[in-house]
């Protein structure tokens, strides 16, 4: 789980708009919709990405534990649920134990628009994001790392995102994976200046740590 510092007022405005969405949320009718739902899209390629990513020069497959992706309705729907967890101000994403990865709806969709094919900043920032809980779940612990293991796993989610596009394009199957190479490499050097950009500075990666952990594979990391 990843934040920017806020400013106190920041802070006390978002703590009292939880505050007053926990009151109202208290008094909601049973029958109120559901808050959120269970994105299998998201959760196949979070899935797929980690386990390529395990690949290396010194290591094989390992299959990732199994990761759910919660995608909330909305912004109150999320924040409510961070508060009830005592998570506050409320990030983009959190894992907060289980198998569940907790998701703002933008930040789905975004994630969305990077395994459709889309790679910007913020497309792949949501899905590093995704990965980075997703690590969480994995056990890694500190958030540093976890976010240089993330970014390195990205140029596999990137490549592999790529080689699904060409497929489907028509493209041959033997050839195509070499082909979507680039756009790996291109996709983890945004993830890395976009995790800079955002983080707090005592979060912030080298690029050699991500090449190290891209070297190394997570799996290799957690000894799996």
């Amino acid at each position: 789980m990843l934040m920017k510092r806020l400013s106190s007022t920041a802070l006390f405005a978002v703590c009292l708009v939880a505050a007053v969405a926990a009151a109202l949320s208290a008094v909601a009718p049973a029958s109120a919709s559901t808050s959120y739902r269970y994105d299998n899209d998201l959760r196949w390629w979070v899935h797929n990405s980690l386990e390529i990513a395990t690949y290396t020069e010194t290591h094989g497959k390992t299959i990732p534990r199994p990761v759910e992706v919660r995608c909330y309705a909305d912004r109150l729907a999320f924040d409510l649920a961070a508060y009830r967890r005592g998570i506050y101000p409320s990030p983009i994403a959190y894992y907060a134990g289980g198998n569940t990865i907790h998701m703002r709806a933008k930040t789905c969709a975004d994630a969305h628009d990077f395994v459709a094919g889309t790679y910007t900043a913020r497309t792949v920032g949501a899905f590093t994001t995704l990965l980075h809980e997703a690590l969480h779940r994995q056990g890694f612990v500190n958030e540093r790392r976890t976010e240089a293991y993330a970014v390195a796993a990205m140029r596999a989610a990137g490549q592999f995102v790529q080689y699904i596009v060409y497929l489907d394009n028509g493209a041959d199957a033997d050839l195509a994976w070499d082909a979507a190479e680039p756009t790996g490499d291109k996709v983890q050097r945004i993830a890395f200046d976009r995790a800079n950009l955002m983080l707090a500075r005592s979060y912030h990666i080298t690029w050699s740590e991500v090449m190290a952990a891209k070297a190394r594979g997570w799996a290799a990391r957690l000894g799996l």
